[in-house]
């Protein structure tokens, strides 16, 4: 499971989730602000007056419904049950001849045994109790169900009785309220925390990635291209004599070999006249002369030779 929320997950996935998250947490915080304004304005206002159960409208419309009602109590019918989304509650009626809904005191199981007695013990002999409390909606169609299936033909008001203070009821109704967007928030940071790491990591890695994908031979530069590494020069090897090739030890080097000059090309023309040359070359007519049979001079010694007896 690990594996699969840290590794499989990507970062953008955990940045949406804490994206959602902070929305939710956003509208939540609104409405808790709303209901920290209703609650502070009610406890200035003082409670509400006693209404008859036939007077309570069955459909509310505010987000803190105060109630102070008037009612009979239903020891026929007994303790009733009924589940909201979090847990499991109890309840006993309190009805009115002339009234077209029942009001169900409700208290979660843990507490229901404490409420009802205090209930009870707060009603005149016939029945008649004043209680106050806030009304939920919460739960109202289990508490329905079970009404119906006591053989109670009305339609049910749930409403949670006040325990102790009605100011202390207030305000732990209102602690509660802030729960839920005190979780959301928690959530976001930690999701917003996740999506910050795993992109973090994910960057690093894709840094490994680019790097090994680079030739050995090659180094980044500043302006991000690539060139070689230049290459040593081999070490020179010495031995006795002076002789490059006398040590076969090779040292290594940090220096560079100097390049070499440019040797210059040979000159494979034969020329094919006397005295070389090229063969696109005119000579005149006196070199020619001198090159075959000499200079003047000689010619001129030549003839005041005389010839051998």
């Amino acid at each position: 499971m690990k594996k699969l929320i840290f590794g499989l997950i990507p970062w953008w996935m955990f940045a949406v989730a804490a994206a959602l998250f902070a929305s939710v947490t956003a509208e939540m915080v609104e409405d808790h602000l709303t209901l920290r304004a209703i609650v502070e304005r009610t406890l200035r206002e003082g409670p509400p007056p006693v209404a008859d159960l036939a007077d309570v409208p069955l459909r509310g419309s505010s987000q803190l419904m105060e109630m102070h009602v008037q009612g009979q109590l239903r020891p026929d019918v007994g303790v009733l049950n009924y589940m909201d989304a979090n847990r499991g509650h109890q309840f006993v009626l309190l009805d009115d001849p002339n009234a077209t809904v029942v009001l169900a005191l409700a208290a979660p199981n843990a507490e229901a045994a404490d409420m009802i007695t205090e209930i009870v013990d707060r009603a005149s002999r016939d029945g008649t109790v004043t209680v106050q409390g806030l009304r939920t909606f919460d739960g109202v169609e289990s508490a329905l169900h079970s009404v119906r299936t006591a053989g109670v033909p009305k339609s049910v008001i749930l409403m949670h009785p006040f325990r102790g203070s009605r100011e202390d009821a207030l305000k732990a109704h209102l602690f509660d309220d802030m729960m839920a967007p005190v979780i959301s928030g928690i959530m976001t940071v930690v999701l917003g925390l996740l999506a910050v790491w795993k992109f973090r990591r994910w960057r690093r890695r894709r840094a490994v990635r680019r790097a090994a994908q680079v030739p050995q031979n090659a180094r980044e530069t500043p302006q991000g291209k690539s060139f070689p590494s230049p290459r040593p020069a081999p070490p020179p090897r010495t031995g006795q004599g002076g002789s490059p090739w006398a040590s076969g030890v090779a040292t290594t080097s940090a220096t560079f070999a100097d390049p070499e000059p440019a040797r210059p090309t040979p000159n494979t023309f034969e020329s094919v006249f006397p005295g070389g040359g090229s063969g696109f070359r005119f000579k005149s007519a006196d070199e020619i002369i001198r090159e075959t049979f000499g200079t003047v001079s000689t010619l001129e010694r030549s003839k005041d030779a005389k010839p051998d007896d």
